[in-house]
């Protein structure tokens, strides 16, 4: 049987990485997809092509580059995220 097409979800995700290495991360919210886990910032996933997922959506000003994409495929549709990378000093706000 031919697979399905799953709806394609699109956002973005922030790796923002201090000088001793280390990467700031975040807690999702306990409910919902990913409940609790433990990430880079990212956008919203949205299906709608307009969707925020460009270096504009970061959660705070730094000189963030487009690093590359990465995409999952989950049980009911597909995530595509454009990764962003900067270097920041001291804590991210």
């Amino acid at each position: 049987l031919p697979k399905d097409d799953k709806p394609l979800r699109k956002g973005a995700a922030f790796v923002a990485e201090r000088d001793d290495g280390a990467i700031l991360l975040r807690k999702r919210p306990e409910k919902g997809l990913l409940g609790g886990m433990t990430e880079v910032p990212t956008t919203g996933w949205t299906a709608r092509i307009d969707g925020a997922t460009t270096a504009d959506a970061a959660p705070f000003p730094a000189a963030w580059r487009r690093a590359g994409q990465i995409g999952h495929v989950f049980t009911h549709f597909a995530l595509e995220l454009d990764v962003f990378h900067a270097h920041v000093t001291g804590d991210a706000p």
